[in-house]
């Protein structure tokens, strides 16, 4: 039970820093359904690891990676539309899916990866999310200015030098990885609310770039935390726990913004 317990406050601290802080950066850059469309990426590797007898969390990780790669390759052809290039590879993706579970009797199994299962967690899945946490600390320590200029105007970012191509496609592998790394713990359909809920609750309270980013860690953190008590007493997935604490607190922070506005 202690090891359970600690594998379960492990998984809540490290998926609630990295995807609020990756969550923030997308929210800016208005890619918010980027998180979405790579969790269906997630959903079409896993059922393929089904199908093919390889273990899901590898291939989702891989089939993931590939998307997040050719997202940023079509959006250079839609420079201004980029809801396009993410409703293209949804709906491919989620095709996909149902091609690759038809090959396969994986009901039980797929449940966990869909609406998430600590229990299914293994000490790979865990060892895979620490790791993937000290890399996105590291990242986002390292690039953390570049991150804030391409994200609030990424001409001028381009113009002063920067390899914004490249921080770019960075930025979009490492969503993908923590997408793929969370599908087992969170659920796939509902991973991409970890990573919007966070930071729309705190960009309700307007604090300036570096205050939302902190307090959309702390709400993330609060939310996972919340969603854990929640799962345990009503026995429900933890996926839909957390994203439930999410809605919560984002309506608290609706509720605080309308009364500081009347």
């Amino acid at each position: 039970m202690q090891i359970y317990l600690l594998k379960l406050l492990i998984c809540a601290v490290c998926l609630s820093l990295i995807c609020a802080a990756l969550g923030h950066i997308l929210v800016l850059r208005h890619l918010s359904l980027s998180g979405d469309t790579l969790s269906h990426g997630a959903l079409a590797g896993v059922t393929l690891g089904f199908a093919c007898g390889i273990n899901p969390t590898v291939t989702a990780l891989i089939f993931t990676v590939i998307c997040a790669a050719v997202i940023e390759y079509l959006r250079r052809y839609y420079p201004q539309y980029s809801e396009i290039v993410l409703a293209i590879m949804m709906s491919v993706t989620i095709a996909l899916a149902a091609i690759f579970a038809n090959y396969a009797f994986v009901a039980g199994n797929l449940s966990a990866y869909l609406f998430g299962s600590l229990a299914s967690v293994s000490n790979f899945d865990l060892l895979l999310i620490i790791v993937l946490t000290v890399i996105v600390l590291i990242y986002f320590i390292v690039l953390q200015r570049y991150l804030l200029l391409i994200s609030l105007e990424e001409k001028v970012a381009a113009v002063q030098g920067l390899p914004v191509n490249l921080i770019n496609i960075s930025l979009s592998v490492i969503t993908a990885i923590t997408v793929a790394s969370a599908a087992k713990v969170a659920g796939t359909l509902v991973i991409s609310g970890l990573l919007v809920l966070p930071a729309a609750a705190a960009m309700l309270l307007k604090k300036g770039y570096y205050r939302t980013l902190h307090l959309s860690v702390l709400i993330a953190l609060i939310n996972s935390f919340g969603g854990i008590i929640l799962s345990y007493l009503a026995d429900i997935p933890l996926g839909g726990a957390i994203i439930l604490s999410a809605a919560l607190s984002l309506s608290v922070c609706l509720l605080v913004k309308i009364s500081r506005v009347d």
